[in-house]
């Protein structure tokens, strides 16, 4: 079995939502129960609901994209994508088409079933450019699906 997701799919996955969700909202949570007379600078109702609006619009802008993310593994016949909670095998067979985006220092692998799977139908993938190289080079049957 060969990794093809990239190291930095657990730090999105996981470190990143927790450190936002643990600071930036205890922060905020500060700034909208602080004493007006304490700190006059987030004193106004207008600078309290602007916060708290950032920190639900990056909430779900992070629920909707970087907890989409999971890890890849393929083996010959099959791969393994996994959500660090539970690991599904699937064959290549079932892979309707897979689309590589590459933008600055990331690198997407976006995988489409032919049904729906217990993850979705979509998977989205941060992986490493050499491992998938590799791989694509190695097996023929992946040439008819890339995208």
């Amino acid at each position: 079995m060969q990794r093809i997701s990239s190291n930095l799919t657990i730090v999105f996955k996981l470190f990143i939502p927790t450190f936002w969700v643990t600071f930036y909202g205890l922060l905020t949570l500060f700034i909208i129960f602080m004493d007006p007379e304490t700190s006059p600078l987030f004193s106004s109702v207008q600078a309290k609901v602007i916060i708290g609006i950032l920190f639900i619009l990056f909430a779900i802008l992070i629920y909707f994209t970087i907890f989409k993310l999971l890890r890849f593994d393929v083996g010959n016949e099959e791969f393994y994508i996994s959500n660090y909670f539970k690991t599904y095998k699937y064959n290549f067979k079932d892979v309707e088409s897979i689309n590589t985006t590459n933008f600055l220092f990331i690198n997407l692998l976006k995988i489409n079933m032919r049904q729906k799977s217990s993850l979705g139908r979509t998977f989205n993938v941060l992986y490493k450019k050499a491992y998938w190289d590799q791989f694509a080079k190695n097996n023929s049957q992946i040439k008819p699906l890339l995208k």
